[in-house]
C-alpha cells in the first residue's frame, strides 16, 4: 500500500492586508482534505499558518496535520503557549523551561546531548516528564500534531524528510509570505536543482504575489544562471486545485524519467 500523499505548505505567521490570502489558505485546506492529503507546515498558530492548520484540522482531524517548529521560536510562532502569561507566568516558564531542557538551549541543561533530537508533542512517553499543563499548551485538537526541532535548518530538513517519504503527488506549495517563506522556498528549489529533492514546488499565486519571482526565474534562465528545466519544477498556479494537480504531474514525470532529467541540472 502506497504511503499517504504529503504536501508541505510554506507560508507566513501573519495574515497580510488582503483577505484574499486567508481565503487562499482556507481553499488550500479544503483541497487537501478533499483529496485525503496530509498537511505538513511550519507549526505556527498565527497568520496564514494558523488559518491553514485550523481549517485542515476542522475538516480532516488532528492526524491530518503535522506542524514542524524550531524550539527557539516557540514563543513567537506559538503565542497561545504563553497566553495568560502575565496572569499565570508559571505556564510560560513551564513550556520555555521544558523546551530549553529538551534541546540543550540552556547552559544549565543536563540534557544537552539531546539537542539534535526531534521530539513530537503531544507524546505519551513518560521519559519526557511533561506535566498535564505543558501538554495543554500544544493542544493538537486545534492545530494538529506538533514536532519540535532544534533550529531553522532542522525544520527544513524535517520538512524535506516528511515530503520525500510521502506517496504520489507529494511536494511543496508556497503560499504568500515573507523572508522565512522565501528562505524555505529557495532551499527546496535549490535541493531540487542539485538532485537532493525529487518532488515538485508550486507557488499559489494569490493576486499576482509571485509574479516578480517568476519574472526573476525567467531572467535567470535567459542569462544562463538557471537551467531551463527548472521551469518545469518550480511553477506558479492561480488556484489550490491547480497546485495540487501540478505536484501530481511532476511526481509522474519524475518517475517516468527515472531521475535521468535531473542529471542535466548538475
Amino acid at each position: 500500500m502506497a504511503p499517504q500523499t504529503r504536501v508541505c505548505v510554506l507560508t507566513s505567521t501573519v495574515r497580510g492586508y488582503s483577505p484574499a490570502h486567508v481565503a487562499a489558505a482556507h481553499s488550500l485546506a479544503e483541497c487537501l482534505h478533499a483529496r485525503s492529503i496530509q498537511l505538513i507546515y511550519g507549526g505556527g498558530t498565527t497568520g496564514l499558518m494558523g488559518e491553514l492548520a485550523k481549517k485542515m484540522v476542522n475538516l480532516s482531524g488532528p492526524d491530518s496535520v503535522l506542524g514542524i517548529i524550531p524550539a527557539a521560536i516557540m514563543s513567537t510562532e506559538r503565542p497561545e503557549a504563553t497566553v495568560g502569561a502575565a496572569k499565570e507566568p508559571g505556564k510560560k516558564k513551564a513550556l520555555t523551561g521544558w523546551v530549553k531542557e529538551a534541546f540543550g538551549l540552556s547552559t544549565s541543561s543536563s540534557n544537552a546531548k539531546k539537542a539534535k533530537e526531534e521530539m513530537t508533542m503531544p507524546s505519551n512517553s513518560s521519559s519526557t516528564k511533561k506535566t498535564e499543563e505543558e501538554m495543554s499548551l500544544l493542544n493538537e485538537e486545534i492545530y494538529g500534531r506538533t514536532k519540535i526541532v532544534p533550529d531553522m535548518y532542522a525544520r527544513k530538513r524535517a520538512m524535506m524528510d516528511e515530503v520525500t517519504s510521502g506517496g504520489p503527488g507529494s511536494g511543496f506549495i508556497a503560499l504568500t509570505g515573507g523572508f522565512g517563506t522565501m528562505d524555505e522556498l529557495m532551499e527546496m528549489v535549490a535541493m531540487r536543482e542539485h538532485g537532493a529533492l525529487t518532488t515538485g514546488v508550486c507557488l499559489l499565486n494569490v493576486d499576482g504575489f509571485w509574479d516578480g519571482l517568476m519574472f526573476w526565474l525567467e531572467s535567470a534562465v535567459q542569462a544562463g544562471f538557471v537551467k531551463e528545466v527548472m521551469t518545469d519544477f518550480m511553477v506558479s498556479k492561480d488556484s489550490a486545485e491547480e497546485c495540487v494537480d501540478s505536484l501530481r504531474r511532476n511526481w509522474t514525470k519524475t518517475k517516468e524519467c527515472n531521475g535521468k532529467k535531473l542529471e542535466t541540472l548538475n
